[in-house]
């Protein structure tokens, strides 16, 4: 995408030819920009969640971005540093982690959610 085009206009350029109306500017721009406000549901649909694994008591998660780890209701995050977080309880500390981790992945994409 050059700097000069938004995403929107990228997006409609593309959509071209396929798209119903597509001789009409303004539709390929209407496409565009509900292609646009789905981004973030689409994207979330397809981080696919944390995989634990009790590893003597500690429920791991690995990523490629270093492991989250659950003791209890403690979440360690894996970030610099391993900054830790009470939860009321195991699945809490896990969710949180998923929660983490989707929203790591999305920030990398661009997609504020």
């Amino acid at each position: 995408m050059s700097d000069s085009m938004s995403a929107r206009e990228l997006i409609a350029g593309i959509i071209g030819p396929h798209a119903w109306g597509a001789i009409y500017p303004e539709n390929r721009l209407k496409a565009a920009d509900a292609i646009l406000a789905a981004m973030p549901e689409i994207v979330r649909g397809m981080v696919v969640p944390l995989v634990w694994r009790d590893s003597y008591g500690v429920w791991r998660a690995e990523t490629p971005f270093g492991d989250y780890k659950v003791c209890g209701r403690i979440l360690s995050l894996p970030l610099p540093m391993n900054p830790q977080q009470v939860h009321a309880d195991e699945d809490a500390a896990k969710a949180a982690a998923n929660a983490h981790h989707e929203a790591q992945i999305m920030a990398g994409l661009g997609i504020k959610v």
